[in-house]
């Protein structure tokens, strides 16, 4: 289950309340979990786009992101949102805080659908 924590965010007393504010912080949280980050700062930015663009070279370029934003728009969208958390209470999910242990991850699955291709 993913928990998103808004608390942080700087624009959460602002007019949070507004629908498009958390369904845009939800949606980075799904992100987040996907990316194996599990906060928004200055030192994860860049590690949060690495980590989705390595995601879209993986699977054919399908963007997470409606349109296919520019690199600068979703760095402002991830600076947008700094102080946001997100906790997952499924202890089955794998470990992949590192960006080798994320990328080895990828790979892995990758490898186990060509196989299960070859196999057919």
């Amino acid at each position: 289950m993913l928990i998103v924590h808004y608390e942080n965010l700087k624009h959460f007393d602002k007019g949070f309340k507004k629908d498009d504010h958390r369904k845009q912080a939800d949606t980075l949280g799904w992100l987040m979990m996907s990316v194996g980050v599990y906060e928004i700062n200055e030192k994860t930015v860049e590690e949060i786009l690495f980590r989705t663009k390595f995601l879209d070279f993986c699977w054919g370029g399908r963007s997470y992101f409606v349109g296919d934003p520019s690199i600068s728009d979703l760095r402002q969208l991830l600076k947008n949102h700094i102080g946001l958390k997100i906790e997952i209470t499924n202890r089955n999910m794998r470990n992949i805080g590192t960006r080798h242990k994320f990328m080895v991850n990828q790979l892995q699955t990758l490898e186990e659908n060509v196989l299960k291709e070859i196999n057919k």
